[in-house]
């Protein structure tokens, strides 16, 4: 009984969204995995130590992203309600493109404070060592325009997955691997200890990363303009604005997710982050986390997202 049952799963099983979903989460992983590779090339002592400080750019934006993003699946699900014969009306481009300009504004609003706080962000994590000080400030200014591109691409990402625009699966792995093949390529030759690369360090790191989020948040917007998949509008009339249906929803989505996800990330980075860069371990304790959060959770990782994803269409069986 038990062997029939799992015949029947595995032969209904969608293989095909599976497969995705792992070069989906895999790509990324490698990205990761190679990054840390070529940090580790830098004519810099404390290497692994300065690259650990982005993780304090991360869990901000990581407030901030949750923030936004987690209400949009909820908001997104209601401008769908309204598709009429699987067509996308002008009703849902117009508050569709009115919700993308506020988490644009909120993306770059938030950018620009943290760019002109990063010294004092910094200063404020308790590390001695200078050379990390300055080196780390001067990564993290690059770095956060880079968090900002991706940011915003992430938003469109999930955009593709729950409106289901066409080819959507396979826009999520074609710019991821660009993402890859561009980070991989700009770090190899500009950043790593080879005798044909510029050595530009830690600058070199921070193009690396600009570049290759802006080709990630480029092919996004392309992917917008083919047909069938233009949800965007600029011819905007008064009578399709749905203010308390919409945008008000959004808000107060928005306030709950916010307050929950700053609770946690605050409470980490006082209690995690700032002890460990007191005691001198923050590159160990980045790359173990790295680690962890990767290769070890892979399958979890996998797991997770396709159960949503076949529970969101209803397409197991």
């Amino acid at each position: 009984m038990i062997n029939k049952d799992i015949k029947y799963f595995l032969k209904h099983l969608n293989w095909k969204l599976l497969l995705i979903i792992i070069f989906t989460i895999l790509i990324p992983v490698i990205y990761k995995t190679t990054r840390i590779y070529f940090i580790g090339q830098i004519d810099d002592g404390s290497n692994y130590s300065i690259a650990a400080q982005i993780q304090w750019l991360n869990v901000l934006y990581e407030i901030i992203t949750e923030a936004i993003i987690v209400p949009i699946f909820y908001t997104i699900a209601t401008l769908k309600k309204n598709i009429f014969q699987n067509k996308i009306t002008n009703e849902i481009k117009q508050n569709y493109t009115l919700l993308t300009f506020i988490v644009f504004g909120v993306f770059l609003l938030f950018t620009i404070i943290i760019f002109f706080n990063i010294s004092n962000l910094v200063n404020s994590i308790g590390i001695e060592d200078s050379n990390i000080i300055h080196s780390s400030i001067e990564y993290m200014r690059f770095e956060t325009w880079a968090i900002f591109l991706t940011s915003c691409a992430s938003f469109f990402i999930v955009s593709f997955s729950i409106f289901r625009l066409r080819w959507y699966e396979y826009v999520g792995i074609a710019v991821n691997i660009a993402y890859l093949v561009v980070n991989v390529l700009l770090d190899l030759f500009i950043v790593s200890d080879n005798s044909f690369s510029l050595k530009l360090n830690w600058v070199g790191l921070g193009i690396s990363s600009i570049v290759s989020s802006g080709i990630y948040l480029l092919i996004c917007l392309v992917y917008f303009t083919l047909k069938g998949n233009r949800i965007f509008t600029i011819e905007w009339k008064l009578k399709y604005f749905k203010t308390k249906l919409y945008i008000l929803p959004y808000f107060k989505n928005f306030l709950f997710a916010a307050m929950e996800t700053t609770i946690r990330n605050v409470v980490f980075l006082l209690m995690v982050i700032k002890m460990v860069s007191m005691v001198g371990e923050q590159g160990t304790y980045w790359i173990a986390n790295n680690f962890i959060w990767t290769w070890l959770l892979l399958p979890i990782s996998i797991i997770s997202l396709f159960i949503k994803e076949t529970h969101s269409s209803h397409i197991i069986f």
